[in-house]
Parts: C-alpha cells; structure tokens; sequence
C-alpha cells in the first residue's frame, strides 16, 4: 500500500491538496485527503479516467462536481462520517448518499421532536434504546440524501417526509398531498454495527444500476507530516443485506 501522502501527490489537484493544509488536527487532513483519493478511484473506474486528470470542482455548498466527464449524465455522492467515506455512483439521475452513526446520548428525541414531522417523531418516540437510535438513522439519513439529491442539503431534506411502515420494506417520501411520491427511489443500508447508510435518486434508476461504496480510513500511529507505508489503509467494508429497499 502506498502511503496517503504518496497517493496525493498523484492523484490529487493543487486545490484539494491546499485544502488539506487547513484543517487544524492532521488526523482530519489526512481522512479529508483519503476520502478524496478514494472518490477519485472510484470515479477514474466508471470514466476511465487516470485519477489525477478528473476535473472536479465545489458547487457552492461544498458539494463536488465532476466536469468534462467522457461518461454522459454521470452524477455522483460522497459522504463522511468519522473514518468512514460513502460513495454512490448513477448515471443520467438526481443522487444523493449519506452515512451516519448515533447521535450523543439524549440527542435522538430532542431531535427528532425539533426537525422531524410528528408522525416521524412519533414513530421514534415509541421505540427505546438501540432501536429508537436504528429507527432515528433511518430517518436522518434518507432526509440527507435527499437533499443531497435535490442539491440544497440538509435545510430541503429535513423538510421532505418519509413513511417506514411498508411491510415490504420499501421506503416512500410522502408528496405535499400526503401520498407516495413515485418519482423517487431509495435504499437503505446498516454497515458494520453503527452506521446508517442510505442512498436517495429520482430518474428511474434501479439498484442494479447503482453502486454505492463503503470505506474505512484506519489511521495507526502518531499522525505526522509524511506517514509512511501501511500507516493508512483503505479497508472495505461489506454492506449488510438492505434494510429497506425499493
């Protein structure tokens, strides 16, 4: 294995690595610069691309955008959370990903009672311990994607509705008239023991035409400058059967 600081001096561009000089724990530098390596890798696959040539820009918001692609309609997500990287990968599609672990101890319901619909708060209030905190990610995660989906974050995702009673598992946002919106898809998915991982899009995508992937950025010893060889490594890690899916 190449060490992070190897990889991104190859693969990534003058602004993401300037970007990682900003962070004020090397640690978060050095999660920032894998997650980035990793995104490329994943892209330079679809579009055969040599990583270092992708040209990827920020919409304001911080959202990544990758320009001149030799695939037509490539749309794409990322997401982090603590040493973990999500990635989702459609074609001709609105997409969005986000992966979570549990909120501080307490949090859930206050939560949920300040952002959520009440009846999504209800449904949360009415279950206790790993299973309040389980039901709480599924909703906050699919809220996520969504508005990663649309473009506007979190502010729009909050606001969208979501109904996890369907006995079959699939997932539905509830339209402003209190009905199924067709024109949306989503999956969920509990990666290791923790974390919540769903995936939003609306252009009629199926879950064959999608990829999502999860990594874990495991960083040993004491960060410094320059890490070297096995100090980083890349170690994915399977997604459990779905949860919910469409």
């Amino acid at each position: 294995m190449l060490s992070v600081a190897v990889r991104a001096a190859a693969f990534l561009s003058a602004a993401e690595r300037q970007r990682a000089t900003r962070f004020m724990r090397q640690s978060d530098s050095w999660r920032f610069q894998a997650s980035r390596i990793f995104l490329r890798t994943v892209l330079a696959h679809y579009t055969q691309t040599c990583p270092s040539q992708l040209n990827l820009t920020i919409e304001e918001g911080g959202k990544p955008v990758l320009c001149s692609s030799a695939v037509d309609d490539l749309s794409f997500s990322l997401s982090h959370c603590g040493s973990s990287v999500a990635v989702a990968v459609g074609c001709g599609v609105m997409l969005g990903v986000d992966i979570e672990g549990p909120p501080r101890v307490g949090l859930v319901e206050t939560l949920a009672r300040r952002y959520f619909a009440p009846r999504e708060f209800c449904d949360i209030a009415s279950l206790q311990g790993e299973d309040q905190i389980r039901q709480f990610l599924a909703y906050w995660t699919l809220k996520e994607a969504y508005g990663k989906a649309i473009g506007t974050g979190l502010s729009a995702g909050l606001r969208a509705q979501f109904d996890l009673s369907d006995p079959k598992g699939r997932i539905y946002k509830i339209n402003p008239h209190g009905a199924p919106d067709p024109a949306w898809g989503f999956a969920q998915y509990e990666v290791g023991h923790q974390l919540c991982m769903s995936a939003a899009w609306k252009g009629g995508i199926t879950l064959a035409k999608l990829s999502l992937f999860h990594v874990s950025v495991k960083i040993s010893g004491q960060a410094r400058r320059c890490l070297s060889a096995g100090d980083v490594t890349f170690a994915t890690i399977p997604v459990n059967v779905p949860r919910f899916t469409d």
